[in-house]
This record gives structure tokens, C-alpha cells and sequence, in this order.
């Protein structure tokens, strides 16, 4: 899997980055691939639920809004998109 994360700030990319894995797309590898790109990003790591990792999935990106994090954060929106296997 190939995800690009990115911070938006207003209509501003503020941080983004590009991280890979040999481990195929699933729910478990997903949560632990998210951990790290929070780690690298210097975020609190947001709650996914079901839908989040479907959207993902289904769609091949997912948003995540300051009410998905349980620290605040001064951010618009944080998505994921998978770019790539």
C-alpha cells in the first residue's frame, strides 16, 4: 500500500507525506500504517471507524475532521489517499 497523507490548513496543503508498505490494504494494516504517518506528521492519531476504513477502501481516500481526534487540533481536515498498492 501507498498512502499520501495530508494536512489542510483553510484551502492550504500545511504538511503532507507519502508513505509505503509491502502489506496489502487491510483494516489491521491500515490502523498501523495510520499510527506511523501521524507519528512522522507530529499529530495526535485520530479515531477510524468502520466507515472511515470502507470509505478508504471503497474510494480510495478518507477525511478526517478535527472531531475525529480526540486531542484538538489546529487543522481543517487530515485526509488519507491510497495512491498505489
Amino acid at each position: 500500500m501507498k498512502l499520501w497523507a495530508k494536512i489542510i490548513c483553510g484551502e492550504k496543503l500545511r504538511q503532507n507525506i507519502v508513505m509505503v508498505d509491502k502489506l496489502p490494504l487491510t483494516r489491521a494494516n491500515y490502523e498501523t500504517f495510520l499510527m506511523e504517518i501521524c507519528h512522522q506528521l507530529d499529530i495526535s492519531t485520530p479515531v477510524t471507524l468502520p466507515t472511515h476504513f470502507r470509505y478508504l477502501d471503497s474510494f480510495n481516500i478518507v477525511k478526517y475532521l478535527p472531531r475525529d481526534f480526540i486531542e484538538r487540533v489546529d487543522f481543517d481536515f487530515f485526509t488519507i489517499e491510497n495512491i498505489g498498492q
